[in-house]
């Protein structure tokens, strides 16, 4: 059987996403739902069956929602036998089947996996007499030399004695740290993509480092001991929905990234009249900018970073999904920049805990279950989506609590993580 993280459902615009893949798998669909390798054993299983020459081999798909035999014949060696591929499914499955069989046909083609009658992918290289010439442009200005475009000194020389002198050497330090030096193209720096430990912190608001003695132990109702990059701090729950974070040891211990997250919620949309989003349970799936943090593949990135690296490889489902991205090349980012409108609510209820009951397991993980959702305080904290590309773009699976900047801890003190509620 595949494990339940491998499998793929069918994803409509009209599908909530989903925060955790076994919630919408079926126990049925887990038995049913083989994979493209056993759909490969058993296609060669058939073949190896037939009479030697036998001119065709017709495949009746009964059950093609996650496609795997669809995919797997289109992947089939060339042989002597013609596979006929027919699925049967309801109506509301075509869009998505034939969508992603089609993505997958393309993905194949172009990489000369995937033969088609009388057609053929263009040439990994042109020959030597049809690549074309490209004429240097000539500028009113600059000069191009190598990769680089080059301004005379004298114009350099007026922006960096004017009002604009900060901005103009500002300007020529991001353009040194992503170019190569002139000639010089073995220094070209390789795409990769950029890792953003945290987010900068508000200015005029730093986190608040306060010493131990202000706490009253005798009041503390949970206590958890921080794992991985937080071993040796401790958190600590007391009245009122006050967690903090606290330094026992006997030396200074730097913090900085992912803190805790819920354990478990389910994503929602308000349907019926007066019905709507509560602040202390429900996080909303929303960006106001290009410049915003999220997590993808177990790193954190600004949206703009995780949709220019899907350009590069897909740029036809760069989209952010329940959301508008109208194009801004004054923007931050330069050209590629984008403003962001909100087309549609969606909300992910967080399932709470109890003090009395789970708290018990003293999960560090999952402490974000036993305070409310508006209880964080944003000066400290902010909250980031793990997220994912699906078929409508990206999509959100589960917020996480991360710390808002870095901090040093000093021994015997700690940071407060959320506001009090009294």
């Amino acid at each position: 059987m595949m494990l339940t993280k491998d499998m793929r459902l069918p994803e409509s615009e009209e599908d909530l996403p989903s925060t955790d893949l076994e919630q919408r798998v079926s126990m049925a669909e887990r038995y049913s739902q083989l994979g493209e390798s056993a759909a490969g054993a058993l296609l060669a299983s058939t073949l190896g069956s037939l009479p030697a020459g036998h001119p065709c081999c017709v495949l009746l798909d009964a059950s093609p929602k996650s496609g795997e035999f669809a995919r797997t014949v289109l992947k089939s060696p060339e042989s002597s036998t013609a596979w006929h591929y027919v699925a049967l499914a309801p109506e509301n499955q075509l869009d998505w089947a034939q969508q992603d069989l089609k993505d997958f046909a393309m993905e194949l083609y172009l990489m000369r996996s995937l033969k088609i009658k009388a057609m053929e992918p263009l040439p990994e290289t042109l020959a030597a007499d049809e690549t074309p010439q490209v004429l240097v442009p000539k500028l009113a200005i600059g000069i191009v030399d190598g990769v680089n475009l080059v301004l005379p000194p004298d114009l350099v020389g007026k922006w960096a004695a004017s009002s604009f002198k900060d901005e103009w050497a500002q300007m020529q330090e991001d353009m040194e740290s992503q170019l190569p030096p002139r000639h010089d193209l073995s220094s070209m720096p390789k795409a990769k993509r950029q890792r953003v430990d945290s987010a900068p912190q508000a200015e005029g608001q730093p986190v608040t480092v306060k010493a131990i003695s202000g706490l009253d132990a005798t009041k503390m109702m949970v206590q958890a001991s921080g794992v991985g990059k937080l071993k040796g701090l401790t958190f600590q729950l007391y009245p009122s929905n006050v967690l903090v974070l606290l330094n026992p040891t006997a030396s200074d211990v730097a913090v900085t990234g992912h803190l805790t997250s819920w354990h478990k919620g389910r994503w929602w949309t308000p349907k019926e009249a007066g019905e709507g989003f509560d602040p202390a349970l429900d996080l909303v799936w929303k960006f106001t900018s290009s410049s915003d943090i999220l997590i993808l593949d177990g790193m954190s990135l600004t949206l703009h970073q995780a949709l220019e690296d899907m350009k590069k490889t897909k740029p036809e489902k760069v989209l952010l999904r329940y959301h508008i991205l109208k194009d801004n090349p004054q923007g931050c980012h330069g050209p590629g920049d984008f403003d962001i409108e909100l087309k549609h609510e969606v909300g992910w209820r967080a399932e709470r805990a109890t003090v009395e009951g789970d708290a018990k397991k003293q999960n560090p993980a999952t402490l974000a279950a036993l305070v409310p959702a508006d209880a964080w305080d944003l000066n400290a904290v902010q909250i980031l989506w793990t997220s994912r590309w699906a078929k409508q773009g990206l999509t959100g699976i589960k917020p996480m609590v991360w710390l808002k900047g870095s901090v040093v801890i000093p021994p015997e003190h700690y940071v407060q993580l959320t506001v009090s509620t009294e």
